[in-house]
């Protein structure tokens, strides 16, 4: 058990002894997310992943939404993209859901349902919200379509017992529109909304609904770090707000070729039984290695391959396939 040493911030004291959760394998999740893609233009060398947004969830569980900063972009350094990452009370986690927009906040209805905010900015500032039932999965709601266009817009959500009202303010002339929706009906294939006056927009009164069941607490939220700490588990969340883009220079090599006639029928055989498409990485000496994956650590290639040897154990290249170092110079 990783000692942690005590912290004190707004009169919380960390625990002396707290098992710290290791973040290795979010790191290697989020580098796949936003860096494993084919054209890889987004991630450049100096990019980074930065922790924007955490919220609590019921049942013991946080998301934390992380975004892809690319400092030497020409125009836009902060992606619009974001991959989120649910942590439970024992340190479990899964990804779920990547998103678009700027993510601004989640709200929760009294019925347990969660309303996310992720306007999108680009040139401008259109309102994007989405629906969710356990925070892994969200689907987006479509607004009134009667209501003045304009390019720059900000929403303002206010959520009652069985309904929610909505604001849109635009960014130019036209005045604010205001709308009445059921939960129910914004949910669904064809949400009805209904206009409402400014007066009976502000005789409402919002409800704020807080998490069910959920003993995490924060210790630290600088720009530095963020730190959770869960007391029934006795697990500490530490995040750098700051996570380094570390290379993917591990693969798993199928076959040395000296020329390049057999590997086509080779990528068609083998790719239904790989979860990644094989690749030939070409050598100085015209020789080929046709390999499958790209993995930061050496142990995240190792589980990937015992679980092809195990699944298809009669596959000659699976079984005598091996974890090699890739050098940035042979990435595809």
């Amino acid at each position: 058990m990783q000692r942690v040493l005590p912290l004190l911030v707004g009169g919380l004291l960390s625990p002396l002894w707290a098992t710290s959760l290791n973040l290795d394998p979010i790191q290697a999740d989020l580098y796949h997310t936003f860096c494993d893609t084919s054209d890889q233009i987004t991630c450049q060398t100096n990019s980074y992943i930065h922790l924007d947004q955490h919220f609590l969830l019921d049942e013991d569980r946080v998301v934390l939404f992380f975004q892809l900063i690319s400092p030497d972009a020409p125009a836009y350094p902060e992606s619009n993209a974001y991959s989120s990452i649910i942590i439970d009370k024992d340190g479990h986690w899964e990804h779920a859901q990547n998103l678009t927009g700027s993510i601004e906040e989640i709200k929760r209805d009294p019925q347990g349902g969660l309303w996310l905010s992720h306007p999108w900015i680009w040139e401008g500032s259109s309102p994007q919200l989405s629906y969710s039932s356990d925070g892994k999965t969200w689907d987006p709601i479509s607004f009134p379509s009667r209501r003045p266009f304009s390019p720059r817009e900000s929403l303002t959500t206010c959520l009652l017992e069985n309904s929610m009202l909505f604001r849109f303010e635009p960014q130019d002339d036209n005045p604010p529109t205001y709308w009445k929706v059921s939960y129910a009906k914004a949910i669904s294939d064809r949400p009805q909304w209904h206009p409402i006056s400014e007066n009976t927009y502000y005789q409402y009164r919002c409800l704020e609904v807080g998490p069910r069941n959920n003993r995490w607490r924060v210790l630290s939220k600088t720009e530095e770090e963020f730190t959770l700490y869960h007391p029934k588990s006795d697990i500490e969340l530490n995040v750098p707000r700051k996570l380094p883009i570390t290379p993917a220079n591990y693969s798993i090599q199928l076959g040395y070729f000296k020329n390049a006639n057999n590997i086509p029928s080779l990528i068609q055989e083998l790719s239904p039984l790989l979860s990644m498409t094989p690749y030939n990485l070409t050598l100085p000496n015209g020789a080929h290695k046709l390999l499958v994956g790209k993995f930061i650590t050496p142990q995240e290639a190792s589980q990937y391959l015992k679980s092809l040897q195990s699944q298809h154990p009669n596959n000659p290249y699976l079984q005598e396939a091996f974890i090699t170092e890739i050098s940035p110079q042979e990435h595809p």
